[in-house]
């Protein structure tokens, strides 16, 4: 449990709101075959289904995120920042951390490896089988019902429901 910054080494993560990742994971899931790790068998339901049964599968733990999360020396970008304005997202980075970068070779990069680059689609337009579905973020309001939220908020003592406040995803259980 030895919280200090390894020397010479960034952490670097992407967070991202669970519930999206809940969804995309899903999709992702019952698309891959079972040999690769997939659960095919998903697809005997019908997606409200396939959310209960991602949540009951999938056991939070809920104590070495939150550790995670704590540490300071993790830099954390958001998934929804990088999606809303990532040149920035990654200057500031870059600035905080007192790296020197070229505006034209971050910006060359980025776009490198925009969704729109690797897919060959634009943002919101859907691929159920592809890695890269969708590439948007807040999907999780076309899917969650008040059933599917309220399992969510209650399931594992509330761990999910914590995790989204932890994650500044929410301030209370009133969404």
């Amino acid at each position: 449990n030895n919280t200090k910054q390894p020397k010479n080494i960034e952490f670097i993560t992407v967070m991202r709101d669970p519930r999206d990742l809940m969804i995309s994971s899903i999709y992702y899931l019952s698309n891959l075959e079972s040999e690769k790790g997939g659960w095919p068998w998903l697809n005997s339901m019908n997606f409200q289904e396939m959310m209960f049964e991602w949540l009951k599968k999938n056991k939070l733990d809920y104590s070495l995120l939150s550790y995670f999360h704590q540490l300071d020396y993790f830099y954390k970008f958001y998934y929804e920042k990088l999606l809303d304005n990532d040149f920035e997202e990654f200057a500031i980075y870059l600035r905080l951390k007192k790296h020197h970068f070229d505006t034209g070779l971050l910006k060359t990069a980025i776009a490198k490896y925009s969704f729109e680059k690797v897919t060959s689609r634009k943002k919101g337009e859907e691929d159920v089988k592809s890695f890269y579905r969708k590439g948007i973020a807040n999907d999780w309001k076309n899917y969650f019902d008040k059933d599917i939220k309220e399992y969510y908020k209650t399931i594992d003592e509330g761990k999910w429901q914590q995790l989204l406040i932890d994650l500044g995803y929410e301030k209370d259980s009133n969404w």
